[in-house]
């Protein structure tokens, strides 16, 4: 019996189930521990980050509202047609603003009414109608708590916004007569050098009651304040005195959450969450109860879990220990030993065995000298020697002489890969002067130079490429890096070569390419490149295939032609084919299409300028195919308009609203339309054709810059210049002397009136 127990203990099987079974028990334990230490915790965090997240959710969705409004004052205030004026002068005017506030009181889904007026006129205008400010503020709209004085000082304010909290709003401008609305007072243009007026806007509560409609069914209530006050609030499911969460609030400005106790003793957690703009923050109250009751629920369910896991467990051990042990004796059976011997003592001795045998061929493997020399050249390049000795020690073992004075690397891409390098041949083009090797990378050849002066890995390189050119009768790529004495700068070596063998596209393939001839800056290259990026967008984005070919033709013509550096060759091209990528292919989910040309940023595809122009009209040409399909099912009055714009597009009062009513449609349909089949609004299609317009003046003409504006559609110079120059990242007349090739300083000033 003694031995039976004895042979169970020392079974192999019998110790994988104790293992298996002691693993299994201190995890329960652990899971225990921290459910009973850490589980209440989890869950107040839990239900705290919930609450923050869901306040993220209305606070972007009330600033949304508010930025909305913030958007409507800006556009009121730069628009053209709309200017200050006093209605006892000219009455007529206001007849003209009404149309102009139309669009922004119609298109907004928050704004139940908007007023608007100038500072030095006693007159207020809305879409509808027109009224002096003494009869607005004392007869035709009373707000709770607000003095007809207050309202009036509010809309006279000449630059501070005003949010009141939301209130009972009495007037016959309402629909309901008596709605609660939030009213809030925005000077006209916020941020504007000078302000000209007051709009107030009045936005339903209902608003803000549907950004709180998809709370969870739990007992809780939801704040927006304002200030010092609540700007609008859920409907109260807990009694809780507003005038406690205030002052809640205002003595912990700077937590995230804070426990507060009401009167009847209950306990409740006040979560609050700031927003970036205007003072406003968003709070959340949950009882503490509901947080004890989750905790006990989870607590009694993660218990009953267990107990209820550990039955199959059991179960699960045995057969997890019966497989591992079936392996084990098959693995045993392989080697000759004595049944009575232990598993792993047996399969130890035999393992050992067979180490000894692979020892030999190991050694064989390691007489392979070329591999063994492009081992050392790899780990060279990644700085895995930690000192000098060591490299110089690791390269004599495997017959290179590292030990002299420099080193540099050098890349070298063949015209013909598939004919290979002979690594001897290269090497004695520079004599015993220089020791090293060479590695494969793809098609090309990374070599590790070492010398006892620069002067010899120069001359080196010279005659190699010379060589090699000779051989296969075709212009050999190669670079060379900075001349280091520090074997620790290998990696920033590597880092050099990499870039000068990128100097191919600014400088050819012709002589050798030194880390030294790289520049990192290029006078006035950004304006140039957001210029072709822009000419690239626009072409697309119109399926303008001829106006895409000559943006090509442009690009090409410039980067074969001008003298930059790298850097800005880098930064010309990385623009264009990333604009490309992510506005066109990669909008319409074609992720292939994408990884297809995401190589083009390392310039592994590329090896001139040629071959960048092929793979760019290839990725245009993709785009214009998909485009033209979608295009030819637009509505037949998206073409017409088109159409109308290309004729009439020098006429200064052309705009969104009278193409709107051309073809008896809303302007926000006509933008909504347009946009989905046009890829832009009819306003940015008409600037945009508009400056393709001015473009073609600069380019082919004399006129000055105050003549082609008039030509081009503008009333004021000044205004044509901005647009222009956001359009195209250049001024007119920067534009017209590069078009010409004359020299461009970076610091041009231009005037509204010059030629």
């Amino acid at each position: 019996m003694r031995h039976r127990i004895r042979t169970l203990v020392s079974s192999t099987l019998f110790r994988y189930m104790v293992s298996y079974a002691a693993v299994l028990a201190l995890l329960f334990c652990a899971v225990a521990i921290y459910m009973n230490q850490t589980y209440a915790q989890t869950i107040r965090e839990n239900t705290i980050d919930s609450n923050i997240n869901r306040l993220n959710q209305i606070r972007m969705q009330n600033e949304n509202i508010f930025s909305s409004l913030y958007s409507i004052s800006n556009q009121i205030s730069l628009a053209p047609y709309i200017r200050p004026f006093r209605f006892l002068k000219t009455p007529m005017e206001a007849f003209y603003l009404k149309m102009q506030l139309a669009p922004y009181a119609y298109t907004s889904p928050f704004v139940s009414q908007l007023f608007i007026i100038f500072h030095e006129d006693d007159f207020l205008y809305s879409v509808s109608t027109s009224m002096s400010l003494d009869l607005f503020v004392n007869e035709l709209m009373r707000l709770d708590g607000i003095s007809p004085d207050e309202l009036r000082a509010m809309l006279r304010a000449p630059s501070r916004t005003t949010i009141l909290p939301s209130r009972v709003a009495q007037s016959a401008l309402l629909e309901g007569r008596h709605e609660r609305v939030v009213a809030a007072f925005i000077p006209l243009g916020v941020g504007a050098t000078k302000n000209t007026g007051t709009l107030l806007f009045l936005v339903k509560e209902s608003f803000f009651q549907q950004i709180f409609a998809d709370e969870v069914l739990e007992p809780r209530n939801t704040y927006i304040l304002y200030g010092d006050s609540i700007l609008a609030s859920s409907q109260k499911s807990l009694s809780v005195p507003e005038k406690l969460v205030l002052d809640a609030l205002s003595a912990s400005a700077n937590s995230r959450f804070v426990s507060i106790k009401a009167e009847d003793g209950r306990s409740y957690l006040l979560v609050a969450q700031s927003g970036p703009n205007d003072g406003m923050r968003y709070a959340a109250l949950i009882p503490e109860e509901t947080l004890r009751q989750n905790t006990l629920r989870a607590q009694i369910g993660i218990t009953l879990f267990l107990f209820a896991l550990s039955l199959p467990c059991l179960a699960l051990i045995y057969y997890l220990a019966q497989r591992q042990v079936r392996p084990i004796r098959e693995l045993r059976g392989m080697f000759a030993a004595p049944s009575q011997a232990d598993d792993f003592q047996v399969i130890r001795s035999g393992i050992a065995h067979l180490v000894g045998q692979n020892a030999v061929l190991s050694d064989h493997l390691d007489a392979s000298q070329a591999a063994r020399k492009s081992d050392f050249v790899l780990r060279f390049v990644k700085g895995r020697y930690a000192t000098r000795a060591d490299a110089v020690l690791a390269a004599r073992r495997v017959g290179i002489d590292a030990d002299r004075g420099v080193f540099a690397l050098s890349l070298i891409a063949q015209a013909n890969p598939a004919v290979g390098l002979n690594m001897d041949k290269l090497l004695s083009a520079g004599g015993d002067a220089v020791s090293g090797y060479g590695v494969e990378q793809q098609s090309q050849v990374l070599c590790a130079l070492f010398a006892q002066d620069g002067q010899s890995i120069e001359r080196w390189a010279e005659r190699a490429k010379a060589f090699l050119e000779s051989q296969e009768c075709a212009p050999v790529t190669m670079a060379l890096s900075g001349i280091s004495e520090d074997f620790q700068k290998a990696a920033g070596a590597y880092l050099e070569v990499c870039a000068a063998y990128d100097l191919r596209f600014v400088m050819g393939a012709e002589r050798v390419l030194r880390f030294r001839d790289v520049t990192t800056a290029d006078q006035g290259i950004r304006p140039i490149a957001h210029t072709y990026v822009n000419g690239f967008r626009q072409a697309l984005r119109y399926g303008d295939a001829q106006g895409l070919s000559d943006c090509m033709d442009d690009l090409i013509r410039y980067l074969g032609s001008s003298e930059m550096s790298l850097f800005a060759f880098r930064m010309i091209y990385n623009q264009i084919i990333g604009a490309l990528l992510s506005e066109h292919i990669t909008r319409n989910d074609d992720t292939i299409d994408a990884l297809e040309y995401s190589d083009i940023f390392t310039l592994t595809r590329c090896q001139s300028i040629a071959d960048l122009d092929k793979i760019l009209r290839k990725i245009c040409a993709t785009i214009l195919s998909r485009k033209k399909p979608a295009l030819e099912q637009a509505p037949p009055y998206i073409s017409e308009i088109v159409a109308a714009m290309q004729e009439r597009y020098a006429d200064p009062n052309l705009n969104m609203s009278a193409l709107a009513e051309l073809y008896d449609i809303t302007p926000a349909r006509l933008s909504l339309t347009f946009k989905t089949w046009m890829g832009s609004t009819p306003s940015d299609y008409l600037l945009n054709l508009r400056i393709e317009k001015a473009q073609e003046l600069l380019k082919a003409t004399d006129y000055s810059i105050k003549e082609i504006c008039a030509l081009a559609g503008y009333y004021e110079p000044s205004g044509f210049i901005r647009r222009f120059k956001q359009q195209t990242g250049l001024t007119p007349a920067q534009y017209r002397r590069r078009a010409r090739g004359e020299h461009m300083p970076c610091d041009e000033s231009e005037e509204s009136g010059e030629a």
